[in-house]
């Protein structure tokens, strides 16, 4: 009975997983339609966009700060972990953050987190 029970457990963070993977593939990726639908906001030196992958980007001095939605979800995650109160514990909760996580690692820039404004400005003049 209680494999039983381990498996629904597992089944639950599996289809969190699928929901997490597919919901960040949809609005994250550059290709995606729904992806370019969705607005970009900034304000002062933050900068929120899905364009090219969700991030938040923060603007300081010559450094600009790109905190991927998987870095992001990482750090909502761990206090969650800790928790473990009412919703918390639901397993397709935390499905849902290890596939948001994962689908975000997929990504080839996945660890570039700091860049300086010199490197910026370069492939901004490259790409037009």
């Amino acid at each position: 009975m209680e494999t039983r029970g381990h498996a629904k457990s597992v089944g639950k963070i599996f289809l969190g997983g699928l929901l997490g993977f597919a919901f960040w593939t949809l609005t994250s990726h550059p290709r995606s339609k729904v992806n370019q639908r969705l607005p970009e906001k900034k304000y002062k030196n933050l900068h929120i966009s899905s364009q090219e992958g969700a991030y938040l980007k923060v603007h300081k001095g010559n450094k600009t700060f790109h905190l991927h939605h998987w870095l992001i979800l990482s750090g909502l995650y761990l206090p969650i972990i800790a928790i473990r109160k009412n919703i918390l514990k639901s397993k397709i909760l935390h499905g849902f953050f290890l596939g948001s996580i994962i689908q975000g690692l997929v990504y080839k820039d996945r660890f570039h987190i700091i860049k300086r404004l010199e490197k910026i400005v370069r492939e901004e003049k490259i790409i037009r």
